[in-house]
């Protein structure tokens, strides 16, 4: 996973589905093997834990997870009915067994971590809790931003965006320059030439309207550029 950036992205309620269903399978499965009793599952954004915990980290020793510390103690109430050390090892394997399930590798490893949450959690982070909720105990796992952004497809704004001006220099736009309205004898109307001077109703000090296909898009004033008649923007 890189980590050179933080990833900014809004999951939406359908991608939250999709990435439910992906995990409920393996949940499911597990739950009904295991557990004493039957549970449920829910994905949901993660709000910032009371504590780090276990790192979890994939076959590439990468960390792309955390859960609670005690989280063995936790399987143990699920499976057990009650915490012992003499099921120690065997809640170890249970823990292997639903990380694995949960994210599909079998090489998944968990070691005590302290945790940078500025890493995790910050305004606009994906990062996504899983909540395993049984009768006896709730378990949470905390997935990483870049983790869950590796899941789910791209957003269309992610394509290379060129400079506006690179996109529109060969586009070419009719542009008007607005008078206010006036009263002219079809007359003279008819005998109008290139090069002839139409004396107008329209005010020195008032602004013209520059539109496009009949939409103002700003107000200009007359000016002069490098000897061209030319346009000043007034207002917006």
């Amino acid at each position: 996973m890189n980590k050179r950036f933080k990833p900014y992205r809004l999951i939406n309620a359908s991608q939250i589905q999709t990435l439910t269903h992906y995990f409920k399978t393996a949940f499911d499965s597990w739950s009904a093997l295991y557990t004493l009793s039957s549970g449920t599952f829910h994905l949901l954004k993660a709000g910032i834990p009371a504590e780090t915990g276990l790192g979890i980290y994939n076959s590439k020793a990468q960390l792309f997870a955390f859960c609670q510390r005690d989280i063995c103690q936790r399987l143990q109430k699920l499976v057990f009915g009650h915490n012992c050390c003499c099921f120690q090892k065997a809640s170890e394997q249970l823990l292997f067994e639903l990380m694995s399930g949960l994210f599909q590798d079998k090489n998944i490893s968990v070691q005590e971590e302290h945790l940078e949450t500025k890493e995790w959690f910050y305004t606009g982070s994906p990062c996504l809790e899983l909540r395993l909720a049984f009768e006896q105990a709730e378990i949470s796992i905390y997935c990483h931003p870049h983790w869950v952004t590796e899941q789910l497809p791209l957003n269309s704004s992610a394509v290379s965006l060129s400079p506006i001006e690179n996109s529109l220099q060969s586009e070419q736009l009719e542009l008007e320059v607005r008078l206010s309205p006036f009263i002219m004898n079809f007359s003279d109307l008819q005998a109008l030439k290139p090069g002839d001077v139409i004396r107008t109703d329209h005010s020195q000090q008032k602004a013209l309207q520059l539109t496009h296909q009949q939409t103002i898009l700003c107000s200009v004033h007359p000016g002069q550029n490098q000897t061209y008649k030319s346009i000043q923007i007034a207002s917006t």
